[in-house]
């Protein structure tokens, strides 16, 4: 038998190995890792699942159970059980007991790591198993991989959901809710590798608030669940977060099996207990509304969606799937196995090379905690808690604290620097970011924090250095891409065509931000490209009055546009403004006369104006034009059935079939 981790948990208890089967890991196998508690009800069928996936060895922790658990782990022949009699809570929800199989087991293996309600959907996952996709994973250069958890429920009430055990929980608890998620930040408390997304069905149904936090942040809905192992990863308790930035365009969800009949009693368990995060305050919450209301459904009309497969997910932009060739990665010298990484590399900002980052700050932070750690906290932590409830003065002096125990530590200085920003001591502020910067210069929070404090300086060309120098260290940031373009419109003019670029990159990561539509009107000349971009995400998002006045915008400059004319035509139909709507569309017939797609708007239009005659003699134009087009012959054979030509109607349609129309 192997007995390598016989370490100790994070709780100081040990991990004791309970079955006696030999370790055998071939290379480049996928290994999954989980931590359970009372879960026999679901794991044969998520033991199933996982191995229809390709999974082949499973590594568990079994956390004090008081069901037959063990007994169902022990009769797996591919799984190797260890059993922790900590407290779930001191281990950081199990995932300090997770790393030391990790560590022991999974170093330079893809690793899934998942609970036992979990279901992990991604692209194609019907049929692509996961060696594909972490083939897919490898070529790219990535080593984690993104998922939203979709919290899946039935159309009953809670209590009336029940479940068999080997039974597919898709079955049981078909229903998702189309709103994901209702907050999202892309730097939540310092996690700023990806965005944290909040809210979901939980937001919606049990809601609630954690006192001195932000109800909008209560429910986290993001987990990195699959990870290319090697000792230099942080992993959060729960995995909502790692220090990873290598993660893929590709995403997917983990199916969240929570609410089946039996979450009634174990959720005032739970409450009781006391061992999940912050003391099971969630558990709390759920037991408070289960008892205000012991029928609770968690279907809604208007919420609820029923689940088909991983291409409805993709479809309703859940989850996303990458169309675009890998590319290589390349090397940088590192061995994943030693835990070193290459020391950081430092580059002029202006120069437009990529910094490489060093070992991040969250690493940092988990080690001082670790060597610090007593009773009262580590003061770096009690800065933070402090700072959320407003005791700025309090907050200065534990970061202050914090750095006098370890005056190299960057986010301790980044901290005290917010803390003395909102403070209004602009000078201290400046000092103590700059001071950050000196000892991690690859920190984008504080390069943006610095730029802030020079744009109300007046010192705008040094404020885009820094804003700048934050977007190369993390492109990904839509408010920074704005306030950089609004820096670059108050240099000079000769920036106004930098400026539209960053306004364009602003706006592709964040569309629904109303700051870049109103800004983009200021600039001069106007640029018509950024306002039809601008008008066709608005009519996506159903603002087509809004949409309109951009189109006009372009119009200003390129009044003979007929491109331009029709989607101006087709926003003011969505508004009803047919008159103003047919105007736009003749003028762009006029200027473009070969278009079928115009005559056919054209004659949507002049049917909804009751001009049935001319809206035939436009589609006619348009077969004319396109005399293929099966979908154009059955428009015009219904327009001629509504006048009675039936003759002629009938005509049509058989041209229509006889081209291959199938939905007649």
């Amino acid at each position: 038998m192997d007995e390598r981790p016989s370490a100790f948990d994070g709780a100081g208890q040990p991990l004791e190995r309970k079955d006696s089967r030999a370790v055998k890991i071939a290379p480049g196998e996928i290994l999954c890792f989980m931590c359970v508690r009372n879960e026999s009800l679901r794991l044969p069928y998520a033991l199933s699942y996982y191995r229809r996936l390709g999974i082949t060895e499973f590594f568990i922790v079994e956390n004090n159970s008081t069901d037959d658990t063990l007994h169902c782990l022990l009769a797996q022949p591919d799984v190797h059980v260890w059993h922790a009699s900590g407290s779930f809570r001191n281990s950081r929800c199990g995932t300090d007991w997770i790393e030391l199989l990790l560590r022991a087991y999974g170093v330079n293996h893809w690793c899934l790591i998942v609970d036992a309600d979990e279901l992990l959907c991604y692209p194609g996952s019907e049929t692509r198993r996961l060696q594909a996709l972490c083939a897919d994973l490898d070529r790219a250069g990535n080593k984690a991989f993104f998922t939203i958890l979709l919290d899946m429920y039935s159309d009953k009430p809670i209590k009336d959901t029940h479940y068999q055990p080997g039974e597919d929980f898709v079955n049981v608890c078909p229903f998702f809710d189309r709103q994901v998620y209702h907050y999202k930040t892309d730097d939540f408390f310092g996690h700023n590798e990806h965005p944290s997304y909040f809210g979901g069905l939980r937001q919606r149904v049990f809601g609630g608030s954690e006192p001195g936090k932000d109800e909008k942040h209560f429910y986290c809905v993001n987990k990195i669940p699959l990870i290319k192992y090697d000792r230099s990863f942080v992993l959060s308790a729960n995995l909502h977060w790692t220090n990873c930035r290598e993660l893929g365009e590709e995403t997917g969800c983990l199916l969240h099996f929570k609410y089946f009949s039996l979450f009634v009693n174990s959720a005032g368990k739970e409450a009781a207990r006391g061992e999940h995060w912050n003391g099971a305050i969630q558990y709390a919450q759920y037991e408070r509304i289960l008892k205000k209301n012991p029928e609770l459904v968690l279907f809604s009309e208007k919420h609820s969606v029923r689940f088909r497969d991983s291409r409805q997910l993709i479809e309703l932009k859940i989850m996303r799937e990458t169309e675009e060739p890998v590319k290589l990665p390349l090397s940088n010298g590192t061995n994943g196995n030693s835990g070193l990484q290459e020391q950081p590399v430092k580059t002029d900002a202006s120069s437009g090379a990529r910094l490489q980052r060093p070992p991040l700050s969250m690493q940092q932070v988990r080690n001082l905690i670790r060597s610090h750690k007593k009773d009262t906290g580590h003061p770096h932590l009690t800065g933070s808690a402090l700072l959320k409830v407003g005791r700025l003065e309090d907050a200065a002096e534990a970061f202050r604290r914090s750095i006098e125990l370890d005056p190299e530590f960057s986010w301790s200085h980044h901290s005290l620097g917010e803390v003395l920003a909102l403070q209004q001591k602009w000078g201290e502020a400046m000092a103590a970011f700059r001071r950050a910067i000196e000892l991690n210069p690859h920190f984008a929070r504080s390069h943006t924090s610095v730029a802030e404090l020079l744009m109300r300086e007046g010192k705008t060309e040094q404020a885009v250095v820094e804003y700048r120098t934050a977007l190369q260290l993390q492109p990904d940031l839509p408010n920074v891409a704005k306030n950089l373009a609004r820096a670059l419109v108050e240099l000079a003019q000769n920036h106004v065509e930098e400026a539209k670029q960053w306004y364009r990159e602003a706006h592709r990561l964040n569309p629904d931000d109303a700051d870049i539509y109103r800004d983009a009107v200021s600039l001069r000349p106007v640029d018509p490209d950024l306002c039809v971009q601008l008008a066709d995400a608005l009519v996506a998002r159903h603002q087509p009055a809004k949409a309109i006045f951009f189109y006009q915008l372009v119009l200003m400059t390129r009044p003979d546009d007929s491109w331009v004319l029709i989607q101006l035509a087709k926003a003011l139909k969505m508004e009803q403004e047919l008159d103003q709507a047919l105007t736009c569309c003749r003028r762009a017939i006029l200027l473009n006369p070969d278009q079928s797609a115009y005559y056919r708007l054209l004659a949507e239009l002049l049917s909804e104006k009751g001009d049935m005659h001319e809206a035939t003699l436009m589609l006619e134009r348009a077969v004319k034009l396109e005399p293929t087009s099966s979908e154009l012959l059955k428009r015009l054979g219904d327009l001629l059935a509504q006048q009675g030509r039936i003759d002629e109607a009938s005509v049509t349609y058989q041209r229509a079939i006889e081209l291959g129309y199938k939905n007649y």
